[in-house]
């Protein structure tokens, strides 16, 4: 199995702690979307593809990203709206 966080088979396996420490910060993850020309790809090409197939208003796009460390024996669950370990 991969550990690398965008892989298709790492998002289909059950939790794993590796793959929520391998994430960047807030500040980091948008400068690696800067880099790739994320914006351009978002705005565009994928923009696209959602009005195509009228998906616009059925999905969206997220920045993966994490703001604290967490313990391998913790899981983030969701606490009236705030992630919490």
């Amino acid at each position: 199995m991969s550990n690398n966080p965008d892989s298709a088979e790492t998002l289909l396996t059950g939790y794993n702690h590796e793959l929520f420490d391998a994430l960047e910060g807030p500040d980091e993850a948008f400068n690696v979307v800067k880099s790739l020309n994320g914006e351009n790809v978002i705005d565009t090409t994928i923009w696209d593809l959602f009005v195509r197939h009228d998906m616009w208003d059925k999905f969206g796009i997220t920045l993966l990203h994490r703001h604290f460390n967490m313990a391998p024996s913790e899981k983030l669950v969701s606490v009236d709206n705030t992630s919490v370990p």
